[in-house]
């Protein structure tokens, strides 16, 4: 029997390490990596943070699967940077440590009062915004990842092992003649490229990609609960002291302003982000309506509103103070596909065979590129554990998990 033919669509977070772990298992299969040559998708950044604290136990178990092999293997350890991660929240955190003991790990924790907070790291966090703040938690096995080149590791590491990789645009899945099959997608040259499995690992382009595909089949187009939005990040400029911020703990802000920050080193910059999220909502040529980055080659990733480099200006004052000397500058729109959820989509097409999907990362996903190829591969094999299956699923239920505090509601033409 011939082996099977893989065609993945988008070499991010999911892409890539579903490219490595098929390569690993089936050695003699034709697996095909397809991603356009610029870098514009969530996965690519200079730096992620990796941490184990959710609320819900399913992602701190697979938090802390990753962990060990950011921590452990050779492939991925040489990218990661182990600092504890401070959390300025309003949540109780006793949810985080019950979750990892359910997990069988006891958590190397602190829980610091406002006053404690103020004084711990070197008065790091003095000036931050406390306000409905009771207890800071601060998580001593967290950390952070560079990103990009982490990810270049992966991606190299299977095309090492015989996994090819194409650098073009996918303008549209293909079907056969009954349209109840995939076996196929063509390429924005027009090229034809055949698989006897499709898997659409392309993050916040999916929606774009399906109208494109079937713009008359409302079957396979993602549900409500299914939406490509965005997030700004913001470097320190040149001109600002991040010395004090060398090897710092990572901070998350989750009141007023939400976002956060990660620590700088000699060769990455220090980082904001803003959890505040928006959505590009545009009519398709078909009539549908779907949420989409704007369109350009680089998704205008540079093209920030001033209204929205000043909210992430304004988180930033929230937790290093008002008087800090930082000033922030290459702002960029990071796009991501959502769920209500925030669950991950890892499921086959139910409208289609051969069609799978692996994607929203729901700008938490990042810190599971060591795992989750593992359970993409279960899923094409049909060996998924089937509570995974139903959590995964592409028609998974609207608003069934999660608290939805970064489901986007906000428009990006408001700004």
């Amino acid at each position: 029997m011939p082996e099977e033919s893989y065609i993945i669509v988008g070499a991010g977070v999911f892409g890539a390490s579903t490219a490595l772990y098929l390569i690993d298992k089936y050695p003699s299969a034709l697996i095909t990596l397809i991603d356009r040559n610029t870098k514009c998708g969530a996965s690519w950044d200079w730096n992620k943070v990796i941490r184990s604290d959710y609320r819900d136990e399913l992602y701190t178990r697979l938090a802390l699967e990753a962990r060990e092999l950011w921590a452990n293997d050779a492939l991925y350890k040489p990218y990661y940077h182990a600092v504890p991660m401070v959390w300025i929240s309003g949540i109780e955190p006793s949810v985080y440590v019950e979750n990892h003991r359910k997990a069988g790990v006891e958590p190397n924790v602190k829980m610091l009062t406002v006053d404690e907070a103020k004084s711990e790291f070197g008065g790091l966090f003095k000036d931050a915004d406390y306000e409905g703040v009771n207890k800071i938690y601060v998580n001593y096995d967290s950390g952070w990842a560079e990103a990009k080149d982490v990810l270049d590791n992966v991606v190299a590491a299977a095309v090492s092992k015989g996994v090819k990789f194409i650098a073009c645009a996918v303008s549209t899945v293909v079907f056969d003649e009954s349209a109840s099959r995939a076996i196929g997608v063509r390429t924005s040259a027009g090229g034809f490229i055949s698989g006897t499995k499709v898997i659409l690992c392309n993050g916040a382009g999916l929606p774009k990609l399906m109208a494109d595909s079937a713009p008359d089949r409302d079957d396979l187009q993602p549900g409500p609960n299914i939406t490509a939005a965005s997030v700004i990040t913001g470097n320190a400029s040149s001109g600002s002291d991040v010395s004090k911020l060398m090897g710092s703990p990572i901070c998350s802000k989750g009141t007023g302003l939400q976002g956060g920050y990660i620590p700088p080193t000699v060769n990455t910059p220090l980082k904001f982000w803003s959890d505040m999220t928006y959505k590009n909502t545009v009519q398709h040529p078909s009539g549908r309506t779907i949420t989409t980055p704007p369109s350009g080659d680089d998704n205008s990733q540079w093209a920030v509103p001033e209204a929205m480099s000043r909210e992430l200006e304004e988180a930033a004052i929230g937790i290093l103070g008002p008087d800090s000397g930082i000033t922030l500058c290459d702002f960029r729109v990071c796009w991501e596909l959502t769920t209500a959820s925030e669950d991950n989509i890892i499921s086959p097409h139910p409208a289609c065979k051969n069609l799978y999907i692996a994607t929203a990362g729901s700008f938490h996903s990042f810190k599971f590129l060591p795992i989750l190829g593992k359970y993409v591969v279960q899923m094409l094999d049909g060996a998924l554990d089937p509570d995974l299956s139903t959590r995964w699923a592409w028609d998974q239920p609207v608003f069934s998990y999660g608290d939805r505090e970064r489901y986007p509601t906000r428009e990006l033409k408001e700004f």
